[in-house]
């Protein structure tokens, strides 16, 4: 009888212990307050800024993502998640948050490198598009993008232009050829780039889809 009660004093204290010991459980970790940058992620001439997310209880009041290319700025936009032309290089993308936590104000920067490789003759990045003016030369236009583009247009006509001397005294025609061409470079959507139409080897207007 008092084995008996011995075994049952000593289940019931080895009870109490496995209860007790199951309720020293450490404290939540509160999660941090602040932000989190994304990698930035490239394609065939092309970046995209990085998208940037608040945790814990901060909340993001701007910011900036600011593109350089040795040195100098490239672009700068407010748009995370932004697919950015550019053309071969490496380039510094630089993220700029600020961000509040209840009411103190904070900031963070995070900068990345990358490198950009533009790999087809027909990509043309929005920078380069800018550059294109009327009258310059199809040769000048291939030499700011670095590519020949594909040509999706081609005519020919041919006329004759009645021309005197100076003094109108003798007349005569003279046969003329009059060429049309428009030229494509795409950018890194699927159906945007530069549209650029020639008279005679010569720019005579220009489109962009984005």
């Amino acid at each position: 009888m008092g084995f008996a009660r011995h075994i049952i004093a000593a289940t019931i204290a080895l009870g109490v212990a496995i209860a007790g010991a199951s309720t020293l459980v450490a404290p939540a970790q509160a999660a941090s307050s602040g932000v989190k940058v994304a990698a930035v992620k490239t394609g065939n001439g092309s970046i995209t800024t990085p998208t940037v997310r608040a945790t814990g209880k901060a909340k993001i009041t701007s910011k900036t993502h600011k593109i350089t290319k040795s040195g100098k700025t490239v672009t700068t936009t407010k748009t995370s998640g932004k697919k950015i032309s550019v053309g071969s290089g490496t380039y510094k993308v630089k993220t700029t948050v600020k961000y509040k936590v209840g009411k103190k104000k904070k900031s963070y920067a995070k900068t990345a490198t990358v490198k950009v490789t533009k790999t087809s003759a027909s990509v043309m990045t929005s920078s380069e598009y800018a550059k294109i003016k009327t009258g310059m030369s199809y040769a000048e236009v291939k030499a700011i993008v670095g590519g020949s583009g594909t040509r999706t247009y081609h005519y020919e006509y041919s006329w004759d232009e009645y021309v005197c001397d100076d003094d109108y005294l003798n007349c005569w025609t003279e046969p003329r050829t009059t060429t049309y061409d428009d030229y494509t470079w795409k950018n890194t959507s699927a159906y945007g780039g530069g549209y650029v139409s020639f008279e005679d080897g010569e720019v005579t207007s220009k489109y962009w889809i984005a």
